[in-house]
């Protein structure tokens, strides 16, 4: 049997409401709450719809609790007015903690990157720097963080070099208006 952070299963449903068919319904895990970010999402993409749907990818590829997919589907849900009344969210949990299936081992960038985001000044030394500072934060130009994303996690399993990923993390973040220097 899979474990919970496997199977991205949910330790409590999020209930959410479908209009068309004027009803409530239970979301009960990761992938579940990815397909009606992705298919059957109401309202305009937010910046919250875009946290839930990199926080699903983060939990189904095995590097974020499940815990954290349900809480950023239950905000995008109560953001775009579909969540039902009584659901419960759970408490702020710590988004920069690492929950991997398989240590990888990390890899210095050859020089510093910095970044400046509404939290301030952050240094990237690191492959894991960049993968975690992606995870965690949303940027205005999704698609090119979700490139660096693929890029920074293929030089954590080895299939690219750390220069490669420090490279797309460079053109992604100046892209995105938050680079400082690299």
């Amino acid at each position: 049997m899979q474990n919970v952070l496997e199977s991205g299963w949910f330790d409590a449903p999020v209930k959410v409401m479908d209009a068309a068919a004027a009803r409530a319904y239970d979301v009960t895990n990761t992938r579940q709450a990815a397909e009606i970010l992705l298919h059957r999402w109401p309202n305009e993409w937010s910046g919250s719809h875009r946290a839930a749907r990199l926080a699903c990818l983060a939990v189904l590829k095995g590097f974020k609790p499940p815990v954290l997919a349900r809480r950023a589907f239950a905000e995008a849900a109560r953001e775009a007015d579909i969540l039902a009344e009584g659901t419960a969210l759970p408490e702020i949990i710590d988004m920069k903690k690492d929950v991997t299936k398989v240590p990888t081992e990390d890899k210095p960038f050859e020089r510093a990157v910095t970044v400046s985001d509404s939290v301030g000044k952050i240094e990237i030394v690191s492959v894991r720097d960049a993968r975690d500072y992606l995870q965690n934060v949303t940027w205005p130009n999704g698609a090119s963080q979700e490139d660096a994303l693929n890029a920074v996690q293929a030089a954590l399993d080895g299939t690219v070099p750390a220069s490669d990923a420090c490279a797309r993390f460079v053109d992604a973040a100046r892209q995105a208006g938050v680079l400082v220097s690299d």
